[in-house]
């Protein structure tokens, strides 16, 4: 069995559209099995509603040590940085691998097959 972990962080928009998909996805492999941490932002979204999430966290943007007002407008990497530091650190073991995304990507079957190809290779 091959143990990955999904970790989603930055904004959580869409989970609840997204939630069938990755609800879905221990379903998709026989020798595979996800376990999904979430760090994201607070909203009005309740993630314990999600029976596929394996642990998370809501955060406040006061929560984060970087200072967004001395940033341009879009330009907010060190709270998405910050907030994908806050998923690792929820992870409870070790996993054979580790998937780094974003709330609002939909990562399709196609791909997930060839980056599981591509593991199982070696790579």
């Amino acid at each position: 069995m091959i143990n990955i972990a999904v970790l989603i962080n930055g904004s959580g928009k869409y989970l609840d559209l997204l939630d069938p998909l990755f609800n879905n996805w221990n379903n998709l492999y026989s020798d595979v099995k996800f376990d999904f941490y979430l760090a994201t932002w607070e909203d009005d979204i309740d993630y314990s509603q999600f029976n596929w999430i394996e642990g998370f966290i809501r955060l406040k943007e006061n929560d984060c040590p970087y200072d967004l007002k001395n940033h341009a407008y879009r330009c907010h990497q060190p709270h998405y940085s910050y907030t994908l530091f806050k998923a690792n650190e929820l992870l409870t073991k070790d996993y054979d691998a580790v998937l780094q995304t974003r709330s609002d990507f939909y990562l399709f079957r196609e791909l997930l097959d060839e980056l599981l190809l591509l593991f199982k290779e070696g790579q």
